[in-house]
């Protein structure tokens, strides 16, 4: 497996690029849950970004919240796993409700988890 918490990596904004589309979050609405800049994703999704550790650790708490994570295998090859939450409303139609809900729960307890 490959360290995608590595800062200064191109794996970080795979990974953010990757989970926003699964989801289909825009940047905008990224940083909104994250309490982060647009500006400050959009760096992020570009070579050559290094992050500290406590930002990866933030976005990737938002994704696994809203049901999405990446994994990178020793020869590269990427992975995106669903919660099975997300699956089954994904399967029943009503995935975009699931992650609206989700999203206004994250918006809700933002100051719990990021100060």
């Amino acid at each position: 497996m490959i360290d995608l918490s590595e800062s200064n990596n191109e794996w970080l904004a795979v990974e953010l690029k990757m989970c926003r589309a699964v989801l289909g979050l825009s940047q905008r609405e990224l940083a909104l849950l994250t309490s982060m800049s647009p500006q400050s994703i959009k760096r992020l999704e570009k070579k050559g970004a290094n992050a500290r550790y406590k930002t990866i650790l933030k976005l990737r708490k938002v994704f696994g919240e809203l049901g999405v994570y990446v994994q990178v295998d020793v020869e590269g090859v990427i992975s995106t796993k669903l919660t099975d939450e997300l699956i089954d409303a994904i399967n029943c139609g009503e995935g975009k409700r699931y992650l609206d809900s989700k999203m206004e729960y994250i918006i809700s307890i933002q100051e719990e988890w990021f100060t």
